[in-house]
């Protein structure tokens, strides 16, 4: 159930109670809602993230996203939990873990960090195609994963990541990039692009 609800920047996050979980990726969405999380959630917090093939600098990222964000918020009831994938079937194992310790009841919610997509479909570098699940999603889906960002897009992102002090210490580590092979961003892709739309710059 959820214990409190936070308001942050005009968006209501609800808050659950007991052991919960929180899917990050090491992007910027994700990133301000785990530090919320850290800042508002009464209990344990399971941070889950995805190695795989598909993406092999996401693990990097996380986990440097991940050790900065709880040197912010010290807590010791949190754990990163990683979740190794080798196939190409990302899609359909990316929450495996997570609906796996749901159906235990390890954990009784989880967190996603995805947003809207930006308004007026904007053609974004060579990839200009927009994930269809990130227009019009709802705040849950199968009742035990919860997405607060579902209804609004990356500029009411970076509008928290203002708020909250965020845009030296969190920011420049997070990443958002899906072409690039390396730590550093494309600066062509639409994820890319959208970084730059919302916060002016891609660090």
């Amino acid at each position: 159930e959820i214990s409190k609800t936070v308001e942050v920047c005009g968006v209501k996050i609800g808050i659950y109670g007991g052991s919960i979980g929180c899917s990050i990726s090491g992007g910027a969405d994700s990133a301000v809602l785990a530090y919320i999380l850290l800042n508002n959630a009464p209990g344990p917090i399971n941070f889950y993230v995805t190695d795989s093939i598909n993406w092999p600098n996401r693990i990097v990222g996380a986990r440097d996203v991940y050790q900065r964000l709880v040197n912010l918020v010290p807590r010791d009831d949190v754990q990163l939990i990683e979740t190794l994938i080798y196939d190409e079937q990302e899609d359909e194992n990316l929450f495996e873990t997570i609906k796996s310790d749901l159906r235990s009841e390890k954990i009784s919610m989880c967190y996603t960090g995805i947003t809207n997509n930006p308004p007026g479909n904007p053609d974004f570098g060579q990839k200009s195609t927009m994930l269809e699940h990130r227009s019009g999603v709802r705040p849950t889906l199968d009742i035990k994963f919860y997405m607060p960002w579902a209804n609004i897009n990356k500029s009411k992102i970076a509008e928290m990541y203002q708020h909250f002090d965020l845009m030296q210490s969190i920011f420049p580590y997070t990443f958002s990039c899906v072409d690039s092979k390396t730590s550093e961003h494309c600066d062509d892709c639409w994820w890319c692009e959208e970084r730059k739309w919302a916060f002016g710059s891609l660090v």
